[in-house]
Formats: C-alpha cells, sequence, structure tokens
C-alpha cells in the first residue's frame, strides 16, 4: 500500500490561497471579507509582501486610507525598496488628496519594477480619476505593452468610465483586444 504524501495546506492554512479568495472578495467589492482573508493570510506570514500591499488597498476601499497609509508605511520600514508596497502607498496617498505624494509614490515604485505593467496600470487609473487625459493614455500603453491582459480590466474598470466616451480609448482598448486574440 503507497504511503501518503505530504498533507497539503489548504486554503485557510496557505497565505496564496487567502489572497487569492481575497481577491476574488475585493473584485465582488466584499470589502470586508477581503479584508478578513488577508489579515488570516498576514497572521500565518507577517513578511507576506503582496497580502500587505492588498490590505493596504482593502483599507482604502472600505474608506479607511488613514489606516491604509499607516499600514503602507509600516510595511515599507520592513521591506524598503518594494515596488508594490510604493503602488499601494501612491493608492492611499491618492485617496487621502496627496497627489504630489502620490505621483513620487508612483515614480519610486516605477524606478524598482519598470516592466510591471500593474504599477502603470494602477498610475494610468489614478491619472483617470485626476482627469489628465493624456498622461494617463501614456502610462495606459505602457501598461498594455508589457500587459496585455491588463485589457480586460481597463474594460470594466469605473476609475476609466469618463474616458469610455473618447475615441482614442476605444480604439486603444479595440486594438489591445485584437492583439489578445492574437496571441491565443
Amino acid at each position: 500500500m503507497p504511503e501518503a504524501g505530504p498533507r497539503l495546506p489548504s486554503e485557510e492554512e496557505n497565505p496564496d490561497g487567502l489572497l487569492a479568495r481575497a481577491r476574488d472578495a475585493f473584485w465582488d467589492e466584499r470589502y470586508e471579507e477581503a479584508l478578513r482573508d488577508l489579515e488570516k493570510a498576514l497572521a500565518l506570514d507577517p513578511a507576506f509582501v503582496r497580502g500587505q500591499a492588498a490590505k493596504v488597498i482593502t483599507l482604502c476601499q472600505l474608506g479607511r486610507a488613514s489606516d491604509g497609509l499607516a499600514a503602507a508605511e509600516a510595511a515599507l520600514a520592513f521591506h524598503p525598496g518594494t515596488a508594490v508596497l510604493y503602488s499601494a502607498l501612491a493608492f492611499c496617498r491618492a485617496r487621502l488628496g496627496d497627489r504630489e505624494g502620490a505621483r513620487k509614490a508612483f515614480e519610486k515604485s516605477l524606478t524598482l519594477a519598470p516592466d510591471d505593467g500593474v504599477i502603470y496600470y494602477n498610475y494610468a487609473s489614478h491619472l483617470a480619476e485626476l482627469g489628465d487625459g493624456e498622461g494617463c493614455r501614456r502610462l495606459l500603453v505602457l501598461a498594455l505593452e508589457r500587459d496585455p491582459k491588463l485589457i480586460t480590466w481597463a474594460a470594466k474598470d469605473p476609475d476609466f468610465a469618463r474616458l469610455a466616451s473618447q475615441d482614442w480609448f476605444r480604439d486603444l482598448l479595440a486594438e489591445y483586444k485584437r492583439r489578445l486574440l492574437r496571441r491565443r
């Protein structure tokens, strides 16, 4: 009789599994549920950087941007030079109305991870909220060049809703959808 292999951790015992579940809850706008899963993940692994960044953003979505800012700054104290945490910090600063602080944090994040399409995407989203269509377009193109799958986010992201009627935005979505289909 073969011996049983090691038991795999359940979703509840695995920070990555909890993060995946939290992301699902987040995208369904169940932010309290997402936060609970992220806190469980961080209890299992307090140094889980992706979990820390997701918690920061989730706190902001819950209207707790000051708590998110404190969490981002605490995480950066332990993980300086981590692009995803600077991106989360930028999100908090933007929510708090600190445009210059948000810009600096996004720029630092891009300096640390110049090929990360998600960071370009998040920065483009921030500029869209500010009404900077040209800056948004430039960064969104850079995001999609790095990760064409981000087109699925852009097509439904409420941050880009005000751009939906603009020709350049519709043309950009159509072009990258075509590129994505050609890759399949």
